[in-house]
């Protein structure tokens, strides 16, 4: 095995940016796109197909169900349960029956996350597939954005499947997920799935989608390390097996680039080396929690070479995975030493 040389560039370079990283973590100010919201492109639609007092009767019921889906986050079920029933009954009085469908694509997914968090898994994810249904209808209808409610309901099915422990099942679903928005394979065998719908939406949309299922694969593949103290990376070669795609914004360009710098870390270790120094010194804070896994593979290569910058590194990394999961200070001890030492 080729000896590593780490140059004094890189150690000038990552101890400069360990020190900007520490002056600025606590702010988390993150740099957003520019684009038009789910909810506005979601607007833009019903401005074009309804009345007004129809779109008031759809925004009265959505407030009913956020307010629901708000207490079942904060372990109120019996209250999220009340909001969800006085939705139900002003759904009633609805005469538009596409409001009728809009208003039932946001109630199932509200109210499959009580069941969730009610451990009724077998229901919750009955609801996520009667919203992609309804999805469908409502894109038949004109409205595209629909399309991406429709794979964030597939997300919710892979996030059910993990909380069942079927760790392989939520893998292939987050690959299928990867795969459609970046391939375009179908990822399911049930609802209508086509790429060209995703391009009729704008860029952003895409890539608001790609990070947001990139970034749970990474925060998930911590807690499996912790729990099962299997390898850092098993999950991520797993779930990122071969995808590829043409980045068309900002965000999807450092997605890209990350994953190119995973396929160097085997055999072109100082090459990946000042490339990740790069990426870790250029992109903005909401990439955090992909620096911390460019961190950890830079800890395995300094690994009995640099202690001082090698324990620096852990430093960072813990602060990084406490700001972005739930993980606590015992376990992240366990998560560094386990993917730092493993021998795979």
């Amino acid at each position: 095995m080729n000896t590593v040389v780490i140059n004094s560039d890189f150690t000038t370079g990552i101890e400069n940016f360990l020190k900007t990283f520490n002056s600025d973590s606590s702010k988390e100010t993150e740099t957003v796109e520019e684009t038009n919201s789910f909810d506005d492109l979601l607007y833009g639609s019903m401005i074009t197909r309804l009345k007004k007092e129809s779109i008031l009767d759809f925004y009265h019921a959505f407030d009913i169900l956020q307010k629901g889906l708000l207490c079942a986050r904060n372990n109120h079920l019996l209250l999220s349960n009340q909001y969800y029933s006085e939705a139900d009954r002003w759904k009633e009085e609805i005469r538009d029956q596409e409001v009728h469908l809009l208003v039932e694509s946001f109630e199932y997914p509200a109210k499959s996350y009580l069941y969730y968090k009610l451990t009724d898994y077998t229901t919750a994810e009955s609801m996520l597939k009667k919203a992609i249904e309804i999805d469908d209808s409502l894109e038949d209808k004109g409205y595209d954005i629909m399309h991406f409610h429709k794979i964030q309901q597939l997300h919710n099915i892979s996030r059910i499947s993990y909380a069942r422990k079927e760790v392989g099942e939520w893998e292939n679903i987050m690959l299928k997920l990867l795969k459609y928005l970046t391939l375009g394979e179908t990822p399911i065998n049930f609802g209508n799935w086509n790429i060209e719908s995703i391009n009729k939406c704008p860029s952003e949309s895409r890539s608001g989608m790609l990070f947001q299922v990139f970034s749970e694969v990474l925060v998930f593949n911590l807690y499996l390390v912790s729990n099962n103290q299997q390898d850092i990376n098993y999950s991520i070669r797993n779930v990122y097996s071969g995808i590829d795609f043409d980045p068309k914004t900002r965000d999807e360009k450092a997605i890209k680039e990350w994953l190119n710098l995973n396929s160097l870390l085997e055999d072109e270790k100082e090459f990946f080396l000042n490339n990740a120094l790069i990426f870790l010194s250029s992109q903005p804070n909401k990439f955090n929690l992909f620096k911390a896994y460019l961190l950890i593979d830079i800890l395995k290569i300094l690994k009995g070479l640099n202690r001082e910058l090698f324990s620096k590194i852990e430093t960072v990394v813990s602060v990084i995975i406490k700001n972005r999961t739930r993980i606590n200070s015992d376990i992240l001890g366990r998560i560094i030493k386990n993917s730092c030492y493993s021998q795979t």
